[in-house]
């Protein structure tokens, strides 16, 4: 949300006091800075009254003004600066990240004679970077790729040589030798015109390079730019918080987390197309398929991405590694690695510098994935819930039946996978009432059968995840559906699972780390619904009655036997037997 700031000589103020970096300015700088030779009477009491009011204004922003002796200056949060966001880019070799934070005019209507300084030192600095992402484009073949953009740089600023001297490359490298001696006569004229000066040496060089043609042409072709996105989902809803903090980002890596079916693939891909403009090289996007059999071998899946690099693949999964590494060493990609099954199968996959950038989505928790940002989805909210199926079904029926719609919407718990399954079922069928599916959904029972939509069930996402569970976890993932709806504490699940502490709390933490169980404070879990469905379901299928009353009898006892306050939490023991079946 953009803040007002006031009039423009305030805006002036503001401006000055951020670009400094924290430093003090002194008073009396910030008055020649601002109005030059024209400072208005009581210059120092107006400044001390942008002061007051930007303090109001940008409450809450992290951003503050402080009166320093003889001096202003501001405090900044770490990154909220687009400017130190640039750098960041630069330092890390991101060119085309950086140069996309760029649009229009530095420091645009900000007056004064400090604001035209600094914006004629950021001009320059983008200069610079343009330069030399430029560069980059000419050292991989891509010259045909700028000469217009050159051709628009020169137009703005004809005397810069440098600009002048990689057009002449880029026209060179397209075949255009006359073109680019064209260029060069044209420099010469404008030069000797304005400045009375011949061009620079490194000007002539490059002259003198394409006319002996003696200047070395990188091959193009010699570095594809792969282009492998599928396309970004259309109705992706809820999501505004997750998209917000990350577009206008790019960390080197992001781990997205989160339970099957809460839509991991779906935000992944939306921000990679927010992404893909920032990486001049392309962009490689493998499914990993890490729930399913057969996962993807990493050596497989380096082999497909050098040859989209248009590499030879060597034998072995270190030499191919090494190779991808190298070949992403210079070159600005991002790397979008779709349902990872864990660390071990995701780590070969990660380019070994800066530059390039990679998207991870996975069920399980990457722990140990050094420098990545983790940002873990969880179900969406009932109003977004209640948009997605509109989104799916049409506005018109949603909207006539509300009360079904949020019941539809509760029942499937804010999963954005439950949720399009059900919106495919009422789209298929025009003549069902939107109370029609809530009825049906209303017997938890059957509500996974219900869940459903061709051969596409919400059950089958739950089955991917809890089939990677060994014997021990996947008895743990069943029982504890024993309990009734609502959080377990640790000693409680020890109690039903009849293991010690220590070993339940492995147990627990383990269907944690792969999207099973949630923990909203240590020590206590619980299920997604319907995740606590299917859990019941397994366990009826899996366990006899006789080892679920045992669990049920053991789960009992504990809350006899502990201190009021947890069968209190629970809503004591009498109430626990009631609801749970057996």
């Amino acid at each position: 949300m953009e803040t007002p700031l006031g009039a423009r000589q305030q805006l002036a103020f503001l401006t000055t006091l951020l670009v400094a970096g924290g430093r003090t300015v002194p008073v009396d700088q910030l008055v020649d800075g601002i109005w030059s030779e024209d400072p208005p009477a009581r210059a120092i009491g107006v400044i001390r009254t942008y002061a007051s009011r930007l303090r109001g204004q940008l409450a809450g922003s992290g951003v503050d003004i402080i009166h320093r002796a003889g001096g202003y200056a501001a405090t900044v949060p770490a990154g909220a600066l687009d400017l130190d966001e640039f750098e960041e880019h630069v330092a890390a070799g991101r060119l085309s990240a950086a140069l996309a934070l760029h649009r229009g005019e530095p420091l645009a209507g900000v007056p004064g004679p400090l604001a035209e300084r600094h914006r004629a030192r950021l001009l320059e600095r983008i200069g610079q970077v343009v330069e030399a992402r430029i560069d980059a484009d000419l050292a991989a073949g891509r010259g045909a790729d700028v000469i217009v953009e050159l051709t628009a740089l020169i137009a703005e600023q004809p005397l810069r040589e440098r600009w002048r001297g990689q057009l002449m490359t880029a026209l060179y490298q397209s075949g255009r030798q006359s073109d680019a001696l064209a260029v060069y006569a044209d420099a010469r004229r404008i030069l000797t015109e304005e400045l009375g000066c011949e061009p620079g040496p490194e000007l002539r060089e490059v002259h003198r390079q394409i006319l002996t043609e003696e200047m070395v042409v990188a091959p193009r072709g010699a570095a594809p730019r792969p282009a492998q996105l599928p396309a970004a989902p259309t109705d992706l809803t809820g999501r505004d918080a997750v998209i917000g903090a990350l577009a206008g980002r790019t960390p080197p890596i992001v781990a997205l987390t989160g339970p099957g079916g809460v839509g991991k693939t779906a935000v992944a891909l939306t921000l990679a197309h927010h992404w893909r403009n920032r990486y001049p090289d392309g962009q490689l996007h493998v499914d990993l398929r890490g729930v399913d059999a057969d996962p993807r071998d990493p050596a497989d899946v380096l082999a497909d991405f050098l040859r989209a690099l248009g590499a030879e693949v060597p034998d072995g999964l270190p030499g191919r590694a090494a190779l991808y590494r190298s070949m992403l060493a210079d070159r600005e990609l991002l790397v979008v690695l779709d349902n990872a099954r864990d660390l071990a199968q995701v780590t070969p996959l990660l380019p070994g510098a800066a530059g390039s950038s990679v998207l991870i989505t996975s069920r399980t928790a990457l722990d140990g994935l050094a420098g990545a940002e983790a940002v873990e989805l969880t179900a969406l909210s009932r109003s977004s819930s209640v948009d997605l199926l509109a989104r799916i079904v049409g506005p018109g029926r949603i909207a006539a039946e509300p009360d079904a719609a949020d019941a539809v919407a509760a029942a499937c718990g804010g999963l954005p996978l439950a949720l399009r399954v059900a919106g495919a079922r009422l789209a298929k069928r025009p003549g069902w009432s939107v109370a029609a599916l809530s009825e049906r959904l209303a017997d938890e029972s059957g509500r996974l059968d219900q869940l459903r939509a061709g051969d596409f069930t919400v059950e089958a996402a739950f089955a991917l995840s809890y089939r990677q569970l060994d014997q021990e976890s996947a008895r743990a993932f069943r029982l504890l559906a024993v309990a009734p709806a609502g959080l377990v504490s640790l000693a409680a699940a020890a109690a039903l699972l009849d293991r010690p502490a220590r070993a339940a709390d492995e147990l627990l933490e383990s269907l944690v780390d792969c999207g099973l169980l949630r923990t909203p404070a240590a020590g206590q879990y619980d299920y997604h619904d319907l995740l606590r469905l299917y859990a019941r379901k397994c366990g009826k299928y899996e366990d006899s009655p006789a080892e679920r009353a045992a669990a049920l009898d053991r789960l009992l006892a504990h809350y006899l036997d502990e201190p009021g306050a947890e069968a209190a939490h629970r809503g004591g023991p009498h109430r626990a037997g009631l609801l749970i079946k057996r």
